[in-house]
């Protein structure tokens, strides 16, 4: 075999490395809601002077020595087709380029187009007590010529099966992930055995209100998340908080007790300024008039929470449900 066969293999080799790695991050375990839309962009810069040979020893990807570039771009779409179903469509682009020292002589190679494309599918089984979905995937080659080199991806379909897990700690902005899988692979290459795990927060919404006041006021902003109404209501009479985001039972509360005044009103779809409370039951409870709730355990949110605890309370009550 040629020097030039040789450095050929190593470098579909390093192609198909660059398609084996794990893919920008997506929504995780949740399924969109019905009609709703997830986009993401994403980008992934490496480098690389060496692979693993058969036996998983490091070693120069040619015997003359080289070095491998890849700027990648990812466009990543979830959409909810169904209640718990979610079809994912993904499309990625590529800037490749290697660099040969033969002999003292430099050979360069780069290759730019579309990589491959994804199409897949996941389904929300259960969301408590974790998010759980299992999610398969089709990996298709685009229009590109796979005798390029170095190459924009394998030219083979592989199929991939996952099992999706996360877990949201809401109120706190945290959650975490995990994931395990099997990728059949087309071609010469070996199937893959897969997992990963992640830990993460998701800040934006705070983010962008710190950002807003400090445009706003000129002044210097910083926020955090309460356990509970309660708490909200303390910190601003400790001097721990200027403003707090608060219920309307809290807001009466703060009202009375520290002199708080409503700065801003919260809007819910349709422009109304109105929410109502829910009653969930088993689906095989037999529960289905709030009668039948006569002698069964109720499970409250906060005791200062309107729509979680007092308002259905005094439903209940009027109802002889429970006795004050």
């Amino acid at each position: 075999m040629t020097w030039i066969q040789k450095m050929s293999l190593r470098w579909l080799a390093a192609a198909s490395l660059a398609s084996a790695i794990p893919q920008p991050a997506s929504a995780g375990a949740w399924a969109q809601p019905k009609g709703h839309l997830y986009t993401k962009l994403s980008s992934l810069f490496y480098r690389s002077d060496e692979v693993f040979d058969d036996a998983g020893h490091r070693q120069p990807t040619t015997i003359y020595g080289a070095d491998f570039r890849a700027d990648q771009g990812f466009l990543y779409v979830e959409y909810g087709l169904l209640e718990h179903l979610t079809v994912i469509t993904q499309l990625s682009g590529a800037s490749l380029e290697s660099e040969n020292n033969i002999r003292h002589n430099v050979l360069r190679l780069t290759t730019s187009g579309l990589g491959d494309f994804l199409v897949g599918a996941k389904y929300q089984l259960v969301s408590k007590p974790i998010v759980l979905s299992p999610y398969v995937n089709v990996k298709i080659p685009t229009n590109y010529d796979g005798d390029l080199n170095p190459a924009l991806g394998t030219g083979d379909m592989d199929v991939e099966v996952r099992l999706l897990a996360a877990r949201s700690f809401y109120p706190l902005p945290v959650y975490v992930g995990a994931e395990a899988g099997y990728r059949l692979r087309g071609g010469p290459f070996s199937n893959q055995i897969g997992f990963s795990g992640e830990i993460g927060a998701t800040p934006l919404s705070r983010l962008s209100i710190k950002a807003y006041l400090e445009k706003e006021t000129g002044l210097s902003v910083d926020g955090f998340v309460s356990l509970h109404y309660g708490s909200s209501i303390e910190a601003m009479r400790g001097g721990n908080a200027d403003v707090a985001f608060v219920d309307p039972l809290a807001f009466m509360l703060a009202h009375e007790q520290i002199g708080a005044v409503p700065l801003l009103l919260e809007v819910y779809d349709g422009g109304r300024a109105t929410y109502h409370s829910c009653i969930w039951v088993r689906k095989d409870s037999g529960i289905k008039t709030l009668a039948d709730l006569r002698g069964r355990t109720m499970a409250f949110a906060d005791p200062v929470d309107m729509s979680g605890y007092l308002a259905p309370r005094d439903i209940f009550e009027r109802a002889g449900l429970m006795t004050k």
